[in-house]
């Protein structure tokens, strides 16, 4: 009886020896306690007991983890449970869970997750001129893979960079939102603001014009000598979407006409996808949910 009484209190005095460390801040400790416990003959034998006091990554609540040798199933517990809340992918993002996927391509780019205001997302994941597209969307404040299947797609001739320029054919690193789609092709049912391609549409990339990096309508105030006709783009603006680098503010020289759009093969600058992936991007898109697409 003496001996339990003693460990009930050694159990007491270690529950106030936790809270007195919550309290004051510390988050994670290891304790060794001697508990006197029977050994596998029956006889009483003192047995060290490890107990692990841990807290998710967001500092919300703690939670205790014993270990005993003879139960080594306990211990195996408690390291997975702090792998867990040490993995990237698992981590508080503003309450909003992260695909791995995400979380690695996010850190890859050295964004936050956890900033990110927006509730639709393409990744480009580059390897050269090549790159994984993924789509993903923010469902009950929480990140997760689009219905829509990820594809290969391509980027620029120079691959992904932060010299994006006029003159490279490098496609800008960074996030970025999604701006006006347009196509040579009818609106295929995009909620994005959409404009059909006519012998009046240019887009200029001279950057000493007023105009520089803006779609416009005609040449009556042409003030440009260079600029893209769309319509003789085809079918690479069959349907497309402009990734808005460089327009807040408009730097002359940095780059110009960055667009998702179809294609099958590296390019200038731009990100291309398979027309049939386009389409569907643009029927996936939704303007009210601020898309933004992340490239790598």
């Amino acid at each position: 009886m003496r001996k339990k009484k003693k460990n009930a209190k050694l159990q007491i005095a270690l529950i106030i020896i936790i809270t007195a460390l919550v309290s004051s801040g510390i988050t994670s400790a290891v304790f060794l306690i001697i508990m006197n416990n029977k050994n596998s003959s029956g006889n009483d034998a003192m047995q060290p007991t490890t107990l692990v006091l841990t807290s998710p990554v967001d500092g919300s609540s703690d939670s205790t983890v014993a270990s005993n040798p003879s139960n080594p199933s306990v211990e195996q517990d408690a390291q997975e449970q702090t792998s867990q809340n040490q993995d990237p992918s698992n981590q508080d993002a503003g309450n909003a869970s992260v695909p791995e996927e995400l979380a690695e391509i996010a850190a890859k780019s050295g964004s936050d997750v956890s900033q990110f205001d927006f509730d639709q997302l393409i990744t480009v994941n580059s390897n050269g001129t090549t790159a994984t597209v993924s789509f993903y969307e923010k469902q009950n404040n929480s990140w997760v893979k689009s219905a829509i299947e990820s594809e290969e797609g391509f980027v620029g001739n120079m691959g992904v960079s932060n010299e994006a320029n006029e003159s490279s054919s490098y496609t800008p690193k960074g996030l970025y939102s999604l701006g006006t789609a347009f196509g040579i092709m009818p609106n295929p049912g995009t909620s994005m603001d959409y404009f059909t391609v006519t012998e009046d549409d240019y887009w200029v990339d001279d950057p000493n014009s007023q105009y520089y990096n803006q779609h416009v309508k005609g040449t009556e105030n042409s003030d440009w000598s260079s600029a893209e006709h769309l319509i003789e783009s085809r079918p690479n603006y069959n349907y497309a979407v402009f990734i808005e680098y460089n327009t807040q503010p408009v730097v002359a020289g940095k780059g110009s006409a960055f667009f998702m759009h179809v294609g099958n093969m590296a390019t200038s600058g731009c990100v291309a996808v398979s027309e049939g992936k386009m389409v569907e991007t643009l029927k996936w898109l939704n303007k009210e949910k601020s898309p933004h697409i992340l490239i790598v």
